[in-house]
């Protein structure tokens, strides 16, 4: 868990009156920490009575459940109390769960009479002081609950991804000019400035390639904070000459002029706020990226959104029986196009990548848990043994058994 993720925790907390708290699905015997009254009394008690505690490893098994029901689960503890859970991902990764709980889903009178009464007797005075501490929250408002748990941790882990993305995006880019700068240092040739990458540039915005377009940009930009020394107002007046360049590519391209205009004269605005060339050349990425995206953007934007609507779709429901007509009404289109539409854009078959959504993460169970391999399949959309294992070793070249062992 990182910093963000505990604000989140916390604002959760307050906003709901329930606390949370992060479980290692690693672990065992995982109960909720330090001031979960009822939770240590009742794991005590249970321990004293029955010299084992009911509700070990079941912190591991809601964060499990939550994957198999979309990110998601609401369950009881053996005492009756209710919770919430919600998986967290790492990269696909089932690391650990968020659990928001305990609390109660009927009145105390009722609580103490159903399992709690069933699991301990009527010995239980001391538990039940404890008990009248669990917040009482309606049964109609718990599947709301779960849904922003739940996108309490979609939102932390598309941060985590994001902050990622632009960690490596800077590093390769500064890495790139580096480079540049030190093999115009390390040449016994006159410094040239580079014409021919420039030109290269042009063509790549036009023809929308952001990859390609950074990297001769920040070819570019290497040899420009080379040759300008440490003359910041010389850098600055070269970067202008540069966006006009790159306006006029986008143009080219198919950009829409106005549009191109109207971020012209609010970037003209903001270049000369900047101090050094850091700012100077994350603020050019981000223009490059906003001039290259506007290129052919009328005619690409529906085909491009419908792709990522179908993958979002798919790892969201892989644990689901997904039919191709499911995934053609989630888009609006039709079974036939959008399979030909997605073979062309992703090399696959929406029904192979199906199933490759599915594996990855039947490899990531396999690795990570215990699980018998018939409920590592069943969670993750395969209802026949024998398919998943064809499909497995299709994809793998392995079976599930062999791959458990290898692991």
């Amino acid at each position: 868990m990182n910093d963000l993720d505990t604000t989140l925790l916390q604002t959760f907390e307050k906003a709901v009156g329930i606390n949370c708290f992060v479980t290692d699905i690693e672990a065992t015997g995982v109960i909720p920490g330090d001031g979960y009254a009822f939770c240590d009394k009742c794991y005590a008690k249970q321990i004293a009575v029955y010299g084992r505690a009911k509700c070990d490893n079941l912190m591991e098994y809601a964060a499990y459940q939550s994957v198999r029901w979309g990110g998601k689960y609401e369950f009881l503890c053996p005492a009756g109390a209710a919770f919430i859970a919600a998986s967290g991902l790492s990269r696909g990764v089932l690391k650990y769960g968020l659990v928001a709980g305990p609390f109660m889903m009927v009145p105390l009178a009722d609580f103490l009479a159903d399992e709690f009464s069933g699991l301990f007797g009527s010995d239980t005075k001391d538990i039940e002081e404890v008990a009248k501490l669990l917040p009482y929250i309606e049964p109609h408002r718990v599947s709301s609950l779960a849904d922003m748990l739940f996108m309490v941790e979609a939102y932390s882990q598309h941060r985590d991804s994001e902050d990622l993305r632009l960690a490596e995006e800077t590093s390769t880019r500064y890495n790139e000019m580096f480079s540049v700068m030190q093999n115009i240092n390390d040449s016994d040739s006159e410094y040239a400035y580079p014409i021919d990458t420039e030109k290269k540039l042009q063509r790549y915005i036009t023809s929308g390639d952001k990859k390609n377009a950074q990297r001769a940009l920040n070819e570019i930009l290497g040899a420009i904070f080379f040759s300008s020394g440490a003359d910041f107002v010389t850098i600055r007046t070269r970067v202008t000459e540069l966006l006009v360049l790159l306006s006029r590519a986008a143009i080219e391209g198919g950009a829409e002029p106005s549009r191109i205009f109207g971020l012209n004269r609010d970037y003209l605005r903001e270049i000369g706020r900047f101090t050094n060339e850091e700012e100077l050349s994350n603020w050019l990425a981000s223009m490059l990226s906003s001039f290259t995206g506007l290129v052919f953007a009328a005619p690409d934007a529906k085909h491009t959104e419908t792709i990522q609507k179908v993958m979002e779709y798919v790892n969201t429901n892989y644990m689901n029986r997904i039919t191709l007509n499911d995934v053609s009404e989630h888009v609006s289109f039709s079974v036939s196009y959008l399979s030909r539409m997605f073979k062309e854009e992703k090399g696959v078959s929406l029904t192979s990548y199906i199933n490759e959504v599915r594996i990855r993460n039947a490899k990531m169970l396999i690795k990570q848990s215990d699980i018998s391999l018939s409920q590592a399949a069943y969670l993750c959309g395969f209802d026949d043994q024998s398919y998943f294992s064809k499909v497995f070793r299709k994809i793998t070249g392995t079976t599930p058994g062999k791959y458990r062992e290898q692991k």
